[in-house]
């Protein structure tokens, strides 16, 4: 079964950190063995880099008061039965990526093999880069998503599992 949760932002969310503390995380050395990360809408370049374009596009739209990220986590139970490769999760992961931002939003994803569940995390800038405004995921563009990303994990060229999707909350 495939696992999409959308986790609730922490109370800390405000300070002038929170987005380099949440980067910091998803894009650990010790939590990406394979290397297997990557988004959209940014330069890839250094971690630093990312950091201050993620601030970059908020300061400049002027949305410093608003929510500054959406953390998302995709995970596929049986990983070692379904022999998932990293780089297998990487492809899905851009995909996502692509549905998500719509090519109108900043989003950065890290394939994490630190436990026995392979799964990836990502974070979305709420502010949209052409418009400022704010990143709206509602119950029903929810179930529109999981409906695209259901079909997307029934695509024999990615992998070759088959899986039902469960959205925790």
């Amino acid at each position: 079964m495939a696992v999409f949760k959308v986790v609730p932002p922490s109370k800390d969310k405000y300070e002038i950190g929170y987005i380099r503390k949440k980067i910091e995380y998803i894009l650990q050395p010790s939590k990406i063995l394979s290397n297997e990360w990557g988004g959209l809408n940014f330069l890839f370049s250094s971690e630093e880099s990312i950091i201050n374009q993620f601030y970059i596009v908020r300061n400049i739209l002027h949305k410093q008061s608003c929510v500054p990220l959406m953390h998302f986590v995709f995970s596929l139970d049986g990983y070692y039965d379904e022999d998932i490769h990293p780089s297998q999760m990487g492809c899905i992961a851009y995909q996502i990526c692509k549905m998500l931002a719509r090519d109108q939003y900043q989003i950065i994803y890290a394939v994490h093999e630190d436990t026995n569940q392979l799964h990836t995390h990502f974070l979305l800038n709420t502010t949209n880069l052409y418009t400022g405004r704010q990143y709206q995921f509602y119950n029903r563009d929810l179930q529109t998503f999981l409906d695209l990303l259901e079909t997307l994990l029934r695509c024999p060229n990615l992998w070759r599992g088959h899986y039902k999707i469960k959205l925790y909350r």
